[in-house]
This record gives structure tokens, sequence and C-alpha cells, in this order.
């Protein structure tokens, strides 16, 4: 299972820069606690869906269960494109937070990020946000877990996957 969240970053003041918005897209592998994330200044359902195809590329598949607790513009994109493709497949199903039963990882995962851009203290700008938020992820995705004994890295190859279609690596290669 992969939990999907997306947090709004505080907007950090600064005379020259005028205040604006700034969302980290979120993504969470439940077995190896694998963490994807994103930095941007806009959600709209392109966003969102072109973060969940770049999470899939990064775990080397496509997770049985997908908690999307983002925004419903961007379920109703991922239904039709996925759903399409993998939906037929068996194991393969969209959870909505109501239907599970283990949630809190990621907002934990969210909060720790939070405190950890409020530490560096002042203003930060966009670039410089989502190359700490960059380091970040690799930090918290090389160090072991207290729970698990190992990295999430050393347990991604033990995740439970679904391959993706040979199409969609096409099509993510095709957009980089």
């Amino acid at each position: 299972m992969a939990m999907f969240d997306l947090a709004k970053l505080e907007s950090y003041e600064h005379p020259a820069v005028p205040k604006s918005h700034r969302f980290c897209l979120f993504a969470v592998l439940a077995y190896s606690r694998f963490i994807h994330i994103s930095i941007v200044s806009d959600i709209n359902s392109g966003t969102v869906l072109s973060f969940v195809e770049n999470a899939f590329g990064m775990f080397g598949g496509c997770p049985r269960f997908l908690n999307l607790d983002i925004c419903l513009a961007s379920t109703t994109a991922i239904d039709k494109r996925y759903l399409k493709s993998l939906g037929g497949r068996d194991g393969f199903s969209l959870m909505h937070r109501a239907e599970l039963h283990v949630v809190g990882y990621v907002e934990k995962m969210i909060h720790a990020l939070k405190q950890d851009i409020l530490n560096l203290g002042g203003y930060i700008s966009f670039e410089e946000l989502s190359s700490f938020c960059e380091k970040w992820k690799d930090c918290k995705n090389s160090r072991v877990d207290p729970l698990t004994g190992r990295s999430p890295v050393g347990l991604l190859a033990e995740e439970d996957l679904i391959p993706l279609p040979s199409e969609f690596n096409s099509e993510i290669e095709s957009d980089h």
C-alpha cells in the first residue's frame, strides 16, 4: 500500500519576494516506509497526476493499494488513466482514507518535515526548499528504521508492487 498526501508548507516572507504558497506532495510505501516527495507552487490534477507517475517510477511499480488523500479532482484523473490499465489486473485497488485501518505514518513524516523546515529559520527560496526536501527525503530513506531494523531503501525491493505496463515506462522517459 502507498499513501499519498498533500501538505501546505508555511510561506516565508522576504521583502524582495512576494508571499507564495508552497506545497509538498508526499508518497510513502507502507511496508518499506520508502518516501517520495516533491515541492510545488501550485496544486491541480495535472501536478498531482505527474507526481503519482513519478512516484510509481521511483517505487519501481504500482502498489496494490493506493490511499489518495490529496484532492478529489486528481483522483478522477488517476481513475481514468490507471484503473483502465491497472484496474483489470489482479490485486489493484484505489482506496480512500475512510476505507483504511492503517493511517498516520505519512502525517508523522509531514509533521517531521515541517518541523525541520521551521528549524532552518528565516526565509529560504523555492529552490533552496526543494533542495532541502530532496536531501531530507534521501536521509529518511537511507536511515535504519527502529521498528523494522532496516532502511527503507533496503526494504524497497521487498515491496509487493504490480509491474508497470511497458507503455508507462516509455511515457515517463519521454516526459523527461
